[in-house]
């Protein structure tokens, strides 16, 4: 078993990519179901802030492959390059987890298991390669949820290469519809799954 390569490692597939994501993603959504279900806790805080914080973390590892067979443009502009391997002057785009860090610093733990969790997820965004990322969705600078200026640049470069007939896409996050946004209709289907995933 540990002379067999690493999961993680290896290449991976569209298809497979596509389809760990939509596994996280109805995880995630009953996961939370569940957990508005029962009646809450001291130490089931802690379960709704880890558990997350895993899922997380799993799935920006899968969003960081580039597929063999048919590369996602969201996931390429993701490690700040393009389609065909042409690197764009940055070092890509990741997520700003200092209000985990900060949530789960005095929280109630009472299974050794989410304080590994905890650590692994922390270990995972705060690492070198992680920590030179510009980070989206970082709420928790201003606490206006509005697109901030990492995502409206990484927003931009990603309509631009799928050309993409908006001026400003950021502004179509910040519509009408709670479950999705005019942006992941315009976008294709094979575009949609990572962007409805990530946001």
């Amino acid at each position: 078993m540990t002379q067999q390569d690493c999961v993680w490692d290896g290449s991976i597939t569209y298809e497979l990519q596509v389809e760990l994501s939509l596994t996280l993603q109805r995880l995630a959504e009953h996961f939370a179901a569940a957990a508005m279900s029962i009646q809450q806790s001291r130490p089931f805080d802690a379960v709704c802030i880890i558990v997350p914080g895993c899922i997380c973390a799993i799935a920006d590892s899968i969003m960081r492959k580039i597929a063999i067979d048919e590369p996602s443009v969201v996931c390429c502009h993701l490690m700040g390059r393009t389609v065909d391997g042409r690197q764009l002057g940055l070092s890509g785009f990741g997520i700003s987890v200092g209000s985990f860090a900060t949530q789960s610093e005095i929280i109630e733990v009472h299974y050794p298991e989410l304080s590994v969790a905890r650590t692994a997820v922390l270990d995972y965004f705060q690492s070198p390669a992680q920590i030179r990322l510009e980070k989206i969705f970082s709420w928790e600078e201003e606490f206006a949820l509005k697109p901030g200026k990492n995502l409206i640049k990484y927003l931009r470069m990603v309509g631009k290469e799928i050309a993409l007939p908006i001026v400003r896409p950021y502004a179509q996050l910040c519509d009408s519809q709670p479950i999705s946004s005019h942006l992941v209709g315009t976008l294709s289907p094979s575009q949609c799954t990572s962007l409805t995933f990530l946001s």
